[in-house]
C-alpha cells in the first residue's frame, strides 16, 4: 500500500526546506499532498518542480473562509474554542480520510500548528495519524543561547520548555548542535532525528540548476 503524506507549509522560507523532500518523495512514488496554511499563495518555480512529480495542492474554501472571516467576527472566545473544535473535527478529519494520509508534516512549532494548520494537526492527533515536525530552514547558531532572552533569563525559563512537542511522532533538526539544544528544552531523544537541512542535496541543487539552463 502506497504511503501518503500532507505537508503543511506556512511561509515562502518554508518552501526551501520543504520542496526537496516534496520533490524527491514524489519521484519516488510516494503519494505527496500539500496545503498552505498561511497567507502565503505565491506559484512559484519550486511548487511547479514538484508538482511535475505528481505532488498535489490541496485546498479547503470553507476552513480559509471560516479561519479568515468569521472566526475574525466572533469575539466571544468560548464561542472561538467550540468552532474550532467543530472544524477540527469534522472538517479536518473529512480532509485527512479523503486523502488516506498516515503522516503528517509541518514546520517547527507547537503540536497544535499555526494558522490553518491547526485544523488538520488536531485531526490527526484524533485519527492516530503520525506528525513530524521538519525544520524550516538551517541554524546560524553555536551557543544554547540563542536570544537575548534566554541570555537574561537563562535557558531553563519556562518560555523554552518545549515538552508539549513530545506529542510529535518525531521532531526532525539539522544538526548534533540543534538537537542537544532541543533535549534541553525537554524533548525526548527518541523524538529526535538528525536529518540536515533537505535545502542542501545534491539531487535538488541539480535541480534547480536546471532551472537556469
Amino acid at each position: 500500500m502506497k504511503k501518503k503524506a500532507l505537508l503543511l507549509i506556512r511561509a515562502y522560507n518554508d518552501m526551501d526546506h520543504f520542496a526537496p523532500i516534496m520533490w524527491k518523495a514524489a519521484k519516488e512514488g510516494f503519494g505527496v499532498y500539500y496545503f498552505f496554511v498561511g497567507n502565503w499563495r505565491a506559484k512559484d518555480y519550486r511548487q511547479n518542480i514538484c508538482d511535475e512529480v505528481g505532488a498535489v495542492e490541496v485546498r479547503s474554501k470553507l476552513i480559509a473562509w471560516y479561519h479568515y472571516k468569521l472566526k475574525q467576527k466572533i469575539k466571544a472566545k468560548t464561542l472561538n474554542r467550540i468552532l474550532d473544535s467543530v472544524f477540527c473535527i469534522i472538517v479536518g478529519s473529512s480532509i485527512l480520510i479523503r486523502l488516506g494520509v498516515d503522516r503528517l508534516v509541518v514546520e517547527w512549532c507547537g503540536p497544535s500548528g499555526r494558522e490553518m494548520g491547526r485544523y488538520l494537526l488536531v485531526a490527526g492527533r484524533l485519527l492516530r495519524i503520525r506528525t513530524v515536525s521538519m525544520p524550516h530552514g538551517y541554524h546560524i547558531w553555536r551557543s544554547k543561547l540563542v536570544t537575548w532572552d534566554m541570555v537574561r533569563y537563562g535557558g531553563g525559563d519556562a518560555r523554552y520548555d518545549f515538552s508539549e512537542r513530545n506529542r510529535f511522532y518525531r521532531y526532525l533538526v539539522q544538526s548534533e548542535n540543534i538537537r542537544q539544544y532541543f533535549l534541553d528544552r525537554k524533548i525526548g531523544q527518541e523524538k529526535l532525528v538528525i536529518l540536515g537541512s533537505a535545502r542542501f542535496s545534491e539531487d535538488w541543487a541539480r535541480k534547480n540548476l536546471e532551472k537556469l539552463e
